[in-house]
Parts: C-alpha cells; sequence; structure tokens
C-alpha cells in the first residue's frame, strides 16, 4: 500500500514538475508574440474601443501617403506621417457615420468622377478621338499612375473618398471648414477616438514604412 502511494505520488510530483516547466518555457514564448508578433495586430487607431486601424494598417497607410505625395523620395515628413494619417482615418470613420445618419454618403460614383476629371484627357478643338478612345487613354493614364506610385486602386479611392467626406461635411456648415474642424474636436471626444502611438508602436510603425518604402527614397532627407 505505501508503495503504491508512493509510486502515485512520484507520479503527481512529475506532472507538477513538468506543468512548471511548461510555465518556464511559456513565458517568453508569450513575451515573444507580444514584442514581434501580436504588435503588428494591436491597435492603433480606435473609437469606442472599436480597432479601427491596427499598426500593420497605420504603417501600409502611411506608405500609401508617402507614394501619393508630390515627392515620394522626400522623408522629411515622415517622423509626422503615422499621427497625420490617424487623425484622418478617425476623421473619415466620424464623417462617414454622420453623413449615413443625414441620409448622405460619398459614393463611388462621386470618387469616379473625381479621378476621371484627374486622369481623363481632355480633347483639343478639331479632335475627332471617340469617347471609346478617350476612355481607353483615361484607364490607361490611371493604370500607369497606380503602378508608378505602388499603389493599389482601392487604397487611392480610399484617400479620394476621404477628402470627398471632409467637403461634404463642410458643405453643410456655415463656417466650411473651421467649423466642420471644431465639430471633429467635440466628436473624437464624445466617442473616445484614441490614437495609440506610445514610443515602442511608433518606432516599429517608421521601422516597417522605411522598409516597406521603394530603395530609391531619400532617407538622408527624413527628420523626426
Amino acid at each position: 500500500m505505501d508503495a503504491r502511494h508512493r509510486a502515485s505520488g512520484n507520479r503527481w510530483a512529475l506532472w507538477g514538475a513538468l506543468a512548471g516547466i511548461a510555465v518556464i518555457i511559456a513565458i517568453p514564448g508569450y513575451a515573444y508574440y507580444q514584442q514581434v508578433i501580436s504588435p503588428g495586430n494591436a491597435t492603433a487607431v480606435s473609437i469606442d474601443g472599436h480597432q479601427l486601424l491596427s499598426t500593420q494598417d497605420l504603417v501600409r497607410a502611411v506608405v500609401v501617403q508617402q507614394m501619393l505625395s508630390n515627392a515620394p523620395t522626400d522623408l522629411s515628413g515622415l517622423g509626422r506621417a503615422p499621427f497625420v494619417v490617424a487623425d484622418d482615418a478617425l476623421n473619415a470613420e466620424l464623417l462617414r457615420s454622420e453623413l449615413a445618419a443625414r441620409g448622405a454618403e460619398v459614393t463611388a460614383a462621386d470618387i469616379e468622377a473625381v479621378i476621371r476629371t484627374r486622369f481623363h484627357a481632355t480633347p483639343q478643338a478639331g479632335d475627332v478621338t471617340s469617347d471609346a478612345d478617350l476612355d481607353r487613354l483615361y484607364r490607361e493614364a490611371y493604370t500607369r499612375f497606380l503602378t508608378e506610385r505602388a499603389v493599389s486602386d482601392s487604397e487611392f479611392r480610399k484617400t479620394v473618398e476621404q477628402t470627398l467626406l471632409s467637403e461634404h461635411m463642410a458643405a453643410t456648415m456655415a463656417g466650411g471648414t473651421l467649423d466642420l474642424n471644431e465639430w471633429l474636436r467635440e466628436r473624437r471626444n464624445d466617442q473616445q477616438a484614441e490614437v495609440n502611438l506610445g514610443s515602442v508602436i511608433y518606432a516599429r510603425v517608421l521601422d516597417e514604412v522605411r522598409a516597406s518604402l521603394p530603395r530609391g527614397t531619400n532617407n538622408q532627407q527624413e527628420q523626426q
């Protein structure tokens, strides 16, 4: 009987030791997940506790903004870019919700009209180019632009939408953009809109943005 008890006790001791070892192994593994893997999914921008952008979303959004700028290789404003992009995303979500509540929206047709205006060829006097040819030229010019900037169609349309959201809302306010900015400040406080860019996340975002930009980007011009 004593031998059986001793054997049973030894088995429990062995299981306890194994469990302790598992915990010891799991702790650095969890720390690695938190520090290396998880940060990509960490919330960078939220509204009322709901994630709007993860850190990886923010990285890509900053890259897109840089590539769509007039001087993609100039990184002089990169230090401010994550905050600017985060603010733009917050504002766009607030404006989108408010317009929907008012029975209005920025439509796909609105966005397409802006893009066509920018890239559509304008016939010269006496030009007999057909509408079909003009449409082809428009699509070729637009596709070439996206390819050169390494930005997708949906990403570019999102930036156009953000601009149109602000313009649509400002048009409904007597004070235009000034009233819009005040409205956004109040709404961001009311809906607990937050930008989580502590030093660790901020540094990670900038590192990944730099790594994602084309090799020709001039890092010598960067200022933070």
